[in-house]
């Protein structure tokens, strides 16, 4: 007798279909590359992965400082150098502007006082003398003429607008000349408080005239202050050194 069928086909070893096992390894390997590519480039979650770090952006912070630091310090060098060539053209600017004064005021003396220096007119106050008196910036004018009197003797003749301005305090430098006019700063007191510019020519006496030798104009003006005032209020002279007496026994 066949046994009675139980519903079911015998299973053969044929039969049973091979299990799909590679084609998810197959997967599940490419996801696994994936992911190690993914981490690679940028870390979890695909996302890029900042190289540096902290200390970049230290490095950039001090690379910041450093070129305030150096702008700054431009700006501030660049307002010195326009400090110290400012104070320089305001000394030119004084310096001519006295020099000027001086120029001006002997032109003035020179067109009254020199034919009396050289002996071709006579003295006359008005002429020489009073067109300075009221003037706030002349501090004096001086005549200085030089002749050989009746006996051939040398005298001098010196008429002045304040013969109590006579003794002036001149200082080497700065000093300007050309030809026999020049003029240099200087001091109308001992104290130092007045100072003054010293503008003074050499006049020559007609030529042939063995009596009449020529003279001098000086004329003194108030200045301006200037650091060179300054510098000669405050000059001390260097000290002497004594020098050592050897001792003879």
């Amino acid at each position: 007798m066949r046994p009675a069928p139980s519903g079911r086909a015998p299973v053969s070893a044929k039969s049973i279909a091979p299990a799909e096992v590679a084609p998810r390894a197959s997967q599940r390997g490419k996801a696994s590359g994936k992911s190690q590519r993914s981490e690679r480039a940028g870390g979890v979650g695909g996302k890029k992965k900042v190289r540096g770090g902290p200390e970049l952006i230290i490095a950039g912070g001090v690379l910041g400082l450093l070129a305030i630091a150096c702008g700054a310090f431009y700006v501030m060098r660049t307002n010195e150098k326009k400090q110290v060539l400012g104070e320089l053209e305001k000394r030119v600017e004084i310096l001519n502007k006295n020099w000027k004064k001086g120029e001006e005021a002997f032109a003035r003396a020179d067109t009254a006082g020199r034919l009396y220096v050289m002996g071709k007119e006579e003295f006359s106050p008005d002429k020489q003398l009073a067109p300075f008196k009221g003037d706030a910036d002349i501090w004096n004018v001086i005549y200085e003429k030089r002749y050989k009197d009746k006996k051939a003797a040398d005298k001098t003749e010196v008429k002045a607008v304040d013969d109590t301005r006579m003794k002036l305090y001149p200082m080497n430098s700065p000093a300007k000349a050309e030809g026999d006019f020049s003029m240099t700063y200087g001091f109308a007191d001992a104290e130092k408080k007045m100072p003054v510019v010293i503008a003074s020519k050499n006049i020559k006496g007609p030529e042939g005239d063995t009596a009449n030798l020529g003279g001098k104009i000086t004329v003194v003006v108030k200045a301006e202050e200037d650091h060179n005032f300054e510098n000669a209020r405050n000059y001390k002279p260097p000290e002497k050194k004594e020098k050592a007496v050897e001792k003879k026994e």
